[in-house]
Formats: structure tokens, C-alpha cells, sequence
């Protein structure tokens, strides 16, 4: 079995009157791509708890998608969670088939 793995996570403060950027992504937290998202193995948030699971279950495939995480912030800025969304869904679209999608997704606006 083929199973894809993505994130796009973010604690949104709605106090903080500026938009997260991609740019505070990358300063605060991470944005792997495909095969990047591997880096997470052995991590203690959501994806390196996903690959734990699935490198342990004899049969499957994983296939990583998007891994993108931000320290606390305002809301994404559309602009940028667009961005982020597109990333993800070509890399699933490019990626098929697939037989199964587990995803850690977190937005507030």
C-alpha cells in the first residue's frame, strides 16, 4: 500500500495583527518537500510519529508529500497558505496512485 504523508501546520494568535508569510515558515519552523519530509524521522511532532508507525507496518509504501511547520503567528495570509496547499496537492497529484493520505492540518484565519 501506497500511503501519503503531508503537513501544513501553523498556531495562529489572532492577537498578532500581522499575517504569517511563508518566509516566518521557514525562519521559525520547516518547509520540506517530497523527499525532504524524511528528514522528520525520529522527531517528536506529527510527521516523525507518522513515519514511526508506517516504517514499523511491513507493507507499506510512504510517500511524502509536504512538511511545513511555523512557531506561533498571526493567521497564514491567504497568499501564503495557497502556496502551501498547491505544494501539496501537486506533489499528491504527481504521486498517484496512492492508497491512502494522512495529513496534519492546522489553519486559522
Amino acid at each position: 500500500m501506497r500511503i501519503a504523508i503531508g503537513q501544513i501546520s501553523s498556531e495562529s494568535n489572532h492577537f498578532v495583527l500581522r499575517p504569517c508569510e511563508l518566509d516566518f515558515f521557514r525562519q521559525t519552523g520547516f518547509v520540506h518537500e517530497c523527499g525532504d519530509v524524511f528528514q522528520l524521522r525520529g522527531t517528536g511532532g506529527e510527521i516523525g510519529g507518522m513515519l514511526s508507525v508506517l516504517d514499523s507496518t511491513p507493507g507499506i509504501e510512504v510517500v511524502p508529500l509536504l512538511a511545513a511547520r511555523a512557531n506561533s503567528a498571526g493567521p497564514l495570509s491567504e497568499s501564503c497558505y495557497e502556496y502551501l496547499r498547491l505544494l501539496l496537492l501537486t506533489a499528491l497529484e504527481q504521486a498517484r496512485p496512492i492508497d491512502g493520505v494522512l495529513l496534519s492540518h492546522l489553519r486559522s484565519m
